[in-house]
Protein backbone atom coordinates (compact mmCIF):
# COMPACT_ATOMS: atom_id res chain seq x y z
CA UNK A 1 0.00 0.00 0.00
CA UNK A 2 1.41 3.52 -0.98
CA UNK A 3 1.72 6.04 1.64
CA UNK A 4 0.09 9.84 0.36
CA UNK A 5 0.67 12.74 2.29
CA UNK A 6 -2.69 14.31 3.79
CA UNK A 7 -1.99 17.63 2.80
CA UNK A 8 -2.36 17.39 -0.69
CA UNK A 9 -6.19 17.05 -1.70
CA UNK A 10 -6.48 13.50 -4.60
CA UNK A 11 -6.45 14.39 -7.66
CA UNK A 12 -4.47 17.51 -7.46
CA UNK A 13 -0.90 17.93 -9.15
CA UNK A 14 1.91 17.79 -6.46
CA UNK A 15 4.81 18.83 -8.74
CA UNK A 16 7.37 21.11 -6.99
CA UNK A 17 7.02 24.74 -7.29
CA UNK A 18 9.95 27.39 -5.88
CA UNK A 19 8.77 30.86 -4.81
CA UNK A 20 11.57 33.18 -4.09
CA UNK A 21 11.01 36.23 -2.26
CA UNK A 22 12.87 39.00 -3.03
CA UNK A 23 13.55 41.47 -0.07
CA UNK A 24 12.02 43.99 1.24
CA UNK A 25 10.58 46.68 -1.19
CA UNK A 26 12.61 49.10 -1.80
CA UNK A 27 12.08 52.91 -3.39
CA UNK A 28 14.05 54.68 -5.66
CA UNK A 29 13.76 58.44 -7.01
CA UNK A 30 15.00 59.25 -10.74
CA UNK A 31 14.06 62.49 -12.63
CA UNK A 32 10.81 62.99 -10.15
CA UNK A 33 9.40 60.12 -10.51
CA UNK A 34 9.07 57.30 -7.30
CA UNK A 35 10.13 53.25 -8.74
CA UNK A 36 9.09 50.47 -6.30
CA UNK A 37 11.53 47.04 -6.50
CA UNK A 38 12.75 44.24 -5.02
CA UNK A 39 16.51 43.47 -5.26
CA UNK A 40 16.65 39.54 -5.64
CA UNK A 41 19.64 38.09 -4.85
CA UNK A 42 19.93 36.14 -7.87
CA UNK A 43 17.60 37.64 -10.28
CA UNK A 44 18.63 41.54 -9.62
CA UNK A 45 15.80 44.58 -9.68
CA UNK A 46 12.47 43.66 -10.13
CA UNK A 47 9.99 46.54 -10.43
CA UNK A 48 6.81 46.02 -8.42
CA UNK A 49 3.25 47.75 -8.39
CA UNK A 50 1.63 49.02 -5.10
CA UNK A 51 0.32 45.31 -4.35
CA UNK A 52 3.78 43.87 -4.89
CA UNK A 53 3.39 42.15 -7.79
CA UNK A 54 6.35 42.44 -10.81
CA UNK A 55 5.59 45.12 -13.18
CA UNK A 56 6.22 45.05 -16.64
CA UNK A 57 9.75 46.56 -17.04
CA UNK A 58 10.42 49.83 -17.60
CA UNK A 59 12.87 50.07 -21.03
CA UNK A 60 16.77 49.52 -21.43
CA UNK A 61 16.99 53.19 -21.90
CA UNK A 62 15.15 54.14 -18.62
CA UNK A 63 16.52 56.13 -15.65
CA UNK A 64 15.57 53.24 -13.57
CA UNK A 65 18.23 51.08 -14.59
CA UNK A 66 21.01 53.75 -14.66
CA UNK A 67 19.81 55.00 -11.19
CA UNK A 68 19.82 50.87 -9.57
CA UNK A 69 23.09 50.60 -11.21
CA UNK A 70 24.66 53.58 -9.40
CA UNK A 71 23.12 52.76 -6.03
CA UNK A 72 24.37 48.84 -6.18
CA UNK A 73 28.13 50.60 -7.61
CA UNK A 74 27.53 52.83 -4.65
CA UNK A 75 27.18 50.17 -1.78
CA UNK A 76 23.45 49.77 -1.33
CA UNK A 77 22.79 52.54 1.23
CA UNK A 78 19.15 52.85 2.45
CA UNK A 79 17.45 55.37 4.83
CA UNK A 80 14.13 54.57 6.96
CA UNK A 81 11.21 57.22 6.05
CA UNK A 82 8.67 56.25 7.78
CA UNK A 83 7.82 52.76 6.69
CA UNK A 84 9.48 52.99 3.62
CA UNK A 85 12.95 51.91 2.79
CA UNK A 86 15.15 54.93 0.23
CA UNK A 87 17.53 53.88 -1.76
CA UNK A 88 20.79 56.72 -1.18
CA UNK A 89 22.59 56.92 -4.44
CA UNK A 90 24.34 60.10 -5.64
CA UNK A 91 23.76 60.87 -9.53
CA UNK A 92 27.09 60.08 -11.89
CA UNK A 93 28.87 63.65 -11.94
CA UNK A 94 29.24 64.90 -15.38
CA UNK A 95 33.35 65.05 -16.57
CA UNK A 96 34.79 68.04 -18.27
CA UNK A 97 37.55 67.66 -21.12
CA UNK A 98 40.54 70.23 -20.72
CA UNK A 99 42.46 70.44 -24.46
CA UNK A 100 45.44 69.25 -23.98
CA UNK A 101 46.51 70.68 -27.74
CA UNK A 102 45.85 69.46 -31.52
CA UNK A 103 43.70 65.93 -30.83
CA UNK A 104 45.16 65.61 -27.27
CA UNK A 105 42.10 65.68 -24.68
CA UNK A 106 41.86 65.09 -21.02
CA UNK A 107 39.11 64.09 -18.47
CA UNK A 108 39.08 65.95 -15.72
CA UNK A 109 36.40 66.45 -13.04
CA UNK A 110 34.91 69.83 -11.87
CA UNK A 111 37.47 70.27 -8.79
CA UNK A 112 40.51 69.00 -11.27
CA UNK A 113 39.39 72.25 -14.37
CA UNK A 114 39.38 74.74 -11.48
CA UNK A 115 43.06 74.08 -10.37
CA UNK A 116 44.22 72.37 -13.91
CA UNK A 117 46.66 74.84 -15.76
CA UNK A 118 45.72 75.80 -18.93
CA UNK A 119 49.34 74.56 -20.55
CA UNK A 120 50.56 71.52 -19.22
CA UNK A 121 54.12 71.36 -18.57
CA UNK A 122 55.27 68.30 -21.06
CA UNK A 123 58.89 67.16 -20.42
CA UNK A 124 60.54 66.56 -24.22
CA UNK A 125 61.97 62.92 -24.53
CA UNK A 126 65.24 64.65 -25.99
CA UNK A 127 65.53 66.15 -22.67
CA UNK A 128 65.67 62.48 -21.52
CA UNK A 129 69.06 60.59 -21.02
CA UNK A 130 69.59 57.30 -20.86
Amino acid sequence: MRKTNSMIPKGVDHRVVCMLYGGPDRLIYVAGKRWRFEDHPYCGPIPIGKNGAPVREPPENSPFWEAVSLWHEQGKRTQQFGNEIRCVWEPKMMRKMQHLGGKHYLMVSDEQSSNAQSKPEFVSTSAIQD
